[in-house]
């Protein structure tokens, strides 16, 4: 039997972490990320560099780093809205694109759009390398990230001219959507309000009612589609380890997954967190409309996935050839990657959102195969910490996170929007009922991950067209708000 328990950290920061720590499994051509059939950026724009602060709470150290951040003012005008989005854990240029609701609003309200990248994630990284070095990676933290927003929000207003009386419209999407709602609460007098999608502010270490909220609905979506297809799942771990535990079964599964190297003993830890990450972002993204993520996917691929785990009953290599086959609608859809690449060390150093997870990001995970489709194994915080301190010499402080986004500090937020699609496992960590008349909750029922801040689709379901829609009139109301306290109109801003 595989100790799940020695790899917990990794497991997890894989599974939580969406926009960045995906690629490391996915092998793709030599081609520009946003070459893609998906829509590239629609909008003439800039790629700028910002002099941030590392440390914004001493006056000991000034040294500054390169942040970078797009910019936008195809449609804006003197005083006319910005629409600023909080880059989470990823690189900008790709946030960028696939955050189509931004863009296409802002030619309706005439807004200038900018997306700031997270420090330590893309190209934003101070000391010019992601170190686990404390000294270094040790100003990676929420806090220093909301100063961030909240330094360059400043200086854009001061330094673009006409921007002075601009209302800030915050969006953020997962990770980013709990730093949108944090900002509204840590720096309320710098934007007029925020969107948080899919934000699982509620999952966090003190916070989260259970530790297998994730793994229940992952699995549900699944069940959904298929009662085979989950239950295929669950039936296809144990056939992994048995037929890893023979030279010739680790021969059969590196030509049976194309793997670009050759399956060593006790390495089929990889093929699990290969499958993990692939069973459990489908989950997430699961659109109506073709995507393109990190790989093309088809419209709903989790259905295109159940379509080939249709026998649970089968032997260990029939089940083993079914769940690779679904993987690879996720990992290798248009056929573009001649095989697999297992490493852990793949093209995106892991290391920054794996710190994240070992300080202010502590999302309790677990499964038990019985009420959800994983192998299980359970969550210990004191296990968790201990080896949070063996990688990183940090130990996890739940606190911090607990104060920032328990439902008593989040009701005294004001023009706060929480959306969620409920067929997100993130959903389960979500704000899914109002908190006030100003913190508002939209549900999206057949909805996945912040798929109200994607480009609108020819697939959209009248119910996620319905709740863009509303997210608009709130802007509109917050951003009248401003202009109604200022007694400053710009002309046509609304188109």
């Amino acid at each position: 039997m595989l100790d799940l328990k020695t790899s917990f950290i990794v497991i997890v920061v894989q599974i939580l972490c969406f926009e960045y720590c995906l690629s490391q499994f996915i092998v793709r051509p030599p081609i520009s990320p946003l070459a893609s059939n998906e829509t590239p950026i629609p909008a003439n724009y800039s790629i700028k560099y910002y002099s941030q602060l590392i440390d914004h709470f001493n006056y000991i150290n000034n040294n500054q780093f390169r942040q970078r951040y797009v910019i936008s003012t195809d449609h804006w005008c003197d005083g006319c809205p910005i629409f600023f989005y909080a880059g989470n854990e990823g690189d900008i240029l790709l946030l960028a694109r696939i955050h189509g609701f931004l863009w296409e609003s802002a030619k309706q309200f005439r807004a200038m759009v900018v997306f700031l990248e997270h420090r330590y994630y893309g190209e934003s990284v101070p000391f010019g390398k992601v170190d686990k070095n404390l000294t270094k990676i040790g100003y990676l933290s929420v806090d220093q990230a909301l100063a961030d927003f909240a330094d360059f929000i400043q200086d854009i207003k001061t330094t673009i001219p006409g921007a002075q009386n601009s209302p800030v419209v915050v969006f953020g999407g997962s990770y980013g959507g709990m730093l949108s709602a944090a900002f509204r609460l840590k720096y309320p007098g710098l934007s007029v309000g925020a969107i948080a999608a899919s934000a699982p502010v509620l999952g966090v270490e003190g916070l989260a009612k259970s530790c297998d909220a994730y793994s229940k609905l992952e699995t549900k979506d699944f069940t959904e589609y298929s009662p085979n297809c989950s239950q295929t799942v669950r039936n296809s771990w144990e056939a992994l380890f048995r037929i890893a535990g023979t030279a010739d079964g680790r021969k059969w599964l590196t030509n049976e997954f194309k793997l670009c190297k050759e399956l060593a003993a006790g390495e089929e830890i990889r093929i699990f967190q290969w499958l993990m990450v692939a069973w459990s972002h489908v989950a997430m993204v699961d659109y109506s409309n073709e995507a393109n993520l990190f790989s093309e996917l088809p419209a709903y691929p989790l259905r295109e996935m159940c379509k080939h785990m249709t026998n649970p009953g089968a032997d260990d290599r029939g089940l083993l050839s079914q769940v690779y086959e679904a993987a690879n609608v996720f990992y290798n859809y248009k056929g573009l990657s001649k095989c697999n690449d297992l490493n852990p060390n793949g093209p995106v150093d892991p290391t920054a959102w794996g710190f994240q997870s070992c300080t202010d990001i502590v999302m309790p995970f677990c499964t038990n195969g019985k009420t959800d489709m994983i192998e299980p194994f359970g969550y210990d915080f004191k296990a968790y910490s201990d080896q949070c301190f063996s990688q990183y010499g940090v130990r996890p402080d739940p606190r911090k996170a607990m104060m920032l986004w328990e439902k008593q500090s989040l009701r005294r937020a004001t023009n706060l929007i929480f959306s969620n699609g409920l067929r997100d496992p993130h959903s389960s960590n979500g704000v899914l009922d109002s908190l006030s008349d100003s913190v508002i909750a939209l549900k999206i029922s057949h909805g996945c991950h912040h798929e109200d801040l994607r480009p609108a689709g020819v697939n959209d379901t009248q119910e996620l067209i319905n709740v863009r829609n509303q997210e608009k009139q709130y802007m509109k109301q917050w951003i009248e708000e401003h202009y109604t306290t200022l007694n400053y109109f710009p002309n046509e801003w609304l188109n």
